[in-house]
């Protein structure tokens, strides 16, 4: 048998190195995957629309910007313009760019679709017809633009009738001018890391078109 001198010792590891070793990697191996797993789940909470916002509220400004103020019905003193505005939804007549639909003025509507716990903002929209009813919503293309919405409001400025004071309301209806503002304000789930700031629109102003879309 082969005798070792004193404090030589051979090359490797002892079983209890051994085990150490193991324990810490796998300590450290615990400590990674707990991290990259909360790091998948905090990617996982940023929803992949964040950047639809301003890209929409810009796509509204313009839009609303571009309100036409057509009458609907016979151009005669019982016609008003096709302009409705209420608390939860708006419907106007604008142009939209090619690439939605064909040239010339469409009747466009905004408001929340709800559909079981969840709620989607949809636009609607078809071609403007003289003959179309103020309060009736547009019946053509549907297309949902920001999805996940607790709630919307809007509001208008401008004057009701003539002799009063331009004032803030919740609905503008029945009436033969656009408001001078449209406020769109939206509600997001509190767990959304989203943001609408308050958007406020100047619409255009000019003189109310005949039925027909020509001054």
């Amino acid at each position: 048998m082969t005798q070792h001198p004193a404090g030589h010792r051979e090359d490797g590891f002892t079983l209890v190195e051994l085990l150490i070793a193991l324990v810490l990697l796998g300590f450290v191996s615990t400590l990674g995957f707990g991290g990259l797993r909360l790091g998948m789940g905090a990617l996982a909470k940023v929803p992949p629309t964040s950047s639809e916002v301003p890209v929409l509220q810009r796509m509204m400004r313009t839009w609303l910007s571009q309100a036409a103020p057509v009458l609907l019905g016979d151009g005669g003193a019982e016609s008003v313009v096709g302009f409705l505005g209420e608390p939860d939804r708006i419907v106007w007549t604008s142009p939209l760019p090619e690439r939605f639909a064909a040239p010339g003025l469409n009747r466009i509507s905004l408001a929340l679709d709800r559909d079981g716990g969840r709620s989607d903002l949809v636009m609607t929209w078809q071609p403007h017809r003289p003959e179309l009813v103020v309060d009736a919503p547009p019946t053509g293309t549907q297309r949902p633009i920001l999805s996940d919405v607790a709630g919307l409001r809007f509001r208008y400025f401008g004057v009701p009738h003539d002799g009063a004071v331009p004032e803030w309301s919740d609905r503008w209806e029945g009436l033969r001018t656009l408001p001078q503002m449209v406020e769109m304000s939206l509600e997001l789930p509190a767990t959304d890391r989203r943001a609408w700031p308050v958007l406020t629109v100047a619409l255009r102003i000019d003189d109310t078109m005949s039925r027909g879309g020509r001054r």
